[in-house]
């Protein structure tokens, strides 16, 4: 039974993929606030606030990409929770999982500072 859930862990696109579900909604969220940051002068002076609506979008939508991602690899691994299991099948296990959690916890991330892009003037900082 092992050597079923085993079959196809290491080999590279499995780990791509892994490594994309748990790193991916963390950057997407870096990148995406700093070029939040860089906007702001922009959206400013020509008082459109589409550039910075565009980023978030793009954010949340590989956040949520990275969480699909997670559960494909969580599923084909065979689910349930994570524990001390050895070998590539318990870390494939594990790191889905975090990804799981990392694409829930940054898009809720992303989802509150929209909100804030909706009822705030860009201009109030500056």
């Amino acid at each position: 039974m092992a050597e079923t859930r085993d079959r196809g862990v290491d080999d590279g696109r499995t780990t791509g993929a892994l490594w994309f579900a748990m790193l991916g909604p963390a950057l997407a969220w870096a990148i995406g606030f700093s070029i939040d940051y860089g906007l702001v002068h922009l959206a400013c002076a020509y008082q459109n606030m589409l550039p910075l609506h565009a980023v978030t979008v793009v954010a949340l939508a590989v956040t949520l990409g990275a969480g699909v991602v997670a559960r494909r690899e969580w599923r084909r691994v065979g689910g349930g929770e994570p524990g001390e299991e050895p070998g590539p099948a318990g870390r494939a296990r594990f790191m889905a999982a975090f990804g799981l959690l990392a694409s829930g916890f940054f898009s809720l991330v992303l989802v509150a500072q929209w909100a804030a892009k909706l009822f705030f003037n860009p201009c109030m900082g500056i």
